[in-house]
């Protein structure tokens, strides 16, 4: 069933690239090792059936990821990569869209945009909901490990020759959301690294890329610990989950207002494991109205679940009397071990605590947790010794 889900996906593929003028690639703003990976691997079928293939990157360079970067820099020489100014003097009104490792309008450049496009196609693996783009085809696979590896099966299944610094771009991609194969792996996962490895791909090379720099380190260090006085991570435990699990809330309680992008919380949320924790939500802004949420679980502990009752959440009108209602956003969603959010807030403090609410609704608990390590303003250190 699987496989022909990816054969239909492949002619649909092939059916629009060919009715179309030229196509257009976009992943989710501040594109990580997945969207980049799958981005270009999108790139590849298009450039094979004939057609002008554009990626449309609208962050700043200097703003993405170190190993992103360095992907985007290898790979320059072959493929289009533009930004929102230059897709807008392209467009045509036979262009189309396909988006890879997003769904959602308000996490792509070209949410304006997208009355542009004869055809739309969405490639992903990311739970849909109210806020996914209107598109004429989806294939969305919440239990593919990521978008790099349903894009990997479509080259196979085309029979598409490819570089091997795409194989590396897509293994990256893999690697990353399957944090070194620790989650969200199926036998699908671990066929397409094979397939990726006999076209050369580098494991160790890709290894490479993770190495974080050492400001993005200290950015996310401090994250997670703050400071002596006012500690940004509260760990609190709950009974019902095999065994008296713990869970992390994390908050830059020492400046609430700080603005990350989407990938340091996701690494934050990625560290938070490495402690005695079975499940960890960071929380920060990613602009100045929008609070970004990325969850983690290595365990029992369904963080798609509770992240999805996002769309749900009750927002005191008072917050809100700033914002145009098309411009507020309540999405979250992802499956068991790996998830993400975003809330229009003003409030990062009360949507940690409704986060909080709905972990409790989840583990059914009614008395509230067992133990709190730590309070508001400190947390024991202790807790970080596994």
């Amino acid at each position: 069933m699987d496989n022909e889900r990816i054969k239909e996906l492949s002619e649909r593929l092939e059916e629009n690239i060919d009715g179309a003028s030229k196509v257009f690639i976009v992943g989710h703003n501040n594109p990580d090792y997945d969207a980049i990976g799958s981005a270009l691997g999108i790139a590849t079928i298009v450039k094979f059936l004939g057609k002008d293939a554009y990626i449309i990157i609208n962050d700043g360079l200097s703003k993405l990821d170190l190993g992103v970067q360095n992907i985007l820099a290898a790979n320059s020489s072959y493929y289009n990569i533009i930004t929102l100014e230059d897709f807008r003097k392209l467009v045509d009104d036979d262009s189309m869209l396909i988006t890879t490792d997003v769904n959602k309008k308000y996490m792509v450049s070209v949410r304006d945009d997208l009355r542009s496009f004869k055809k739309v196609m969405i490639i992903d693996h990311h739970l849909d909901d109210e806020f996914t783009i209107d598109a004429d085809y989806k294939y969305i696979d919440v239990a593919a490990s990521s978008a790099s590896e349903i894009v990997t099966r479509v080259l196979k299944k085309m029979n598409i020759d490819y570089s091997l610094k795409l194989a590396n771009a897509l293994l990256a991609g893999i690697i990353l959301d399957t944090k070194r194969f620790q989650k969200n792996t199926s036998l699908s996962t671990f066929q397409a690294t094979e397939e990726l490895c006999q076209r050369g791909a580098d494991y160790e090379a890709v290894n490479r890329l993770f190495v974080s720099d050492f400001k993005e380190a200290t950015e996310i260090n401090f994250l997670i610990s703050g400071n002596e006085e006012l500690s940004n991570t509260r760990i609190v435990a709950y009974p019902q989950l095999l065994g008296a699990p713990t869970v992390s809330f994390t908050v830059n309680r020492n400046k609430p207002s700080t603005m990350y992008n989407q990938v340091t919380l996701a690494k934050a949320a990625d560290q938070m494991l490495n402690y005695n924790v079975d499940a960890s939500f960071v929380l920060g802004y990613v602009s100045p109205d929008d609070v970004g949420i990325s969850a983690r679980s290595r365990g029992d502990f369904n963080v798609g679940e509770v992240l999805a009752k996002l769309q749900y959440l009750d927002l005191p009108q008072v917050e809100l009397l700033a914002f145009n209602p098309s411009e507020i956003v309540k999405s979250g969603g992802g499956n068991k071990q790996n998830a993400g959010g975003r809330v229009t807030t003003t409030d990062i403090f009360k949507l940690e605590r409704e986060i909080q609410r709905q972990v409790e609704e989840v583990l059914e608990v009614s008395n509230g947790p067992v133990s709190l390590v730590g309070d508001d303003n400190q947390l024991s250190k202790r807790s970080f010794k596994r």
